[in-house]
């Protein structure tokens, strides 16, 4: 069935569908799985915002272009350089989009599927590859256990501690809470640590706090 679809539409070239799963496609390049009901709209739809370099070139559009006689917007695009950023510098991009998440607390989504962010980093650096949402998710969990272990290393040498909880409703209706701690360091400042933000069910009082 796979290779049927496969002659009508090209985007079967980058998806598999997934034999074991009902509904699902595999898609290739990231490894990732997608919804797919009968038809590849959503499906090309990522492909042109998150993976722009499968899209038809110059010389591929143009092509087609001669031979139907017409002239689609895709004659003029150009194609992407084929040279790679330096495995350093790719490093340094990634760790950098990396802290942006974390430090501001964006949804991965939009590194690895908003056309926008894309297409600043492709004018900021051309020869970067944003990396994929696994890469990006493993990167957040490392940096995790690294602040981590630094926190614990700064806790200790505090001999006491304040902790304060703030608890709050999303527009989704879903409550969480976040715990924090306060403590006054060796050269006197005020230093606040979160400690976890998670779903908190049931009512807020304070002994269940």
């Amino acid at each position: 069935m796979a290779s049927k679809r496969g002659k009508q539409s090209d985007i079967w070239n980058h998806f598999k569908e997934l034999p074991e799963k009902k509904n699902k496609v595999l898609f290739t390049i990231c490894k990732e799985e997608y919804s797919y009901h009968g038809g590849t709209s959503n499906l090309r739809d990522h492909l042109k915002a998150a993976h722009p370099e499968t899209q038809p070139t110059f010389s591929s559009a143009a092509k087609t272009a001669t031979s139907a006689g017409t002239k689609p917007i895709e004659a003029f695009t150009v194609s992407k350089s084929t040279k790679k950023c330096p495995p350093s510098k790719a490093s340094d991009i990634t760790q950098l989009i990396v802290d942006w998440v974390a430090e501001n607390m964006r949804p991965v989504s939009i590194v690895v599927h908003d056309s926008g962010f894309r297409r600043m980093m492709e004018y900021i650096e051309p020869e970067f590859t944003v990396p994929s949402r696994t890469h990006i998710v493993s990167s957040l969990k490392a940096r995790y256990s690294s602040c981590r272990k630094e926190l614990v290393k700064l806790l200790e040498g505090v001999d006491s501690v304040a902790v304060t909880t703030d608890g709050w409703t999303s527009k989704a209706v879903e409550s969480y809470v976040t715990y924090s701690l306060h403590f006054v360091d060796k050269d006197w400042k005020l230093v606040t640590c979160v400690l976890e933000t998670t779903e908190f069910k049931g009512s807020h009082t304070a002994r269940r706090l």
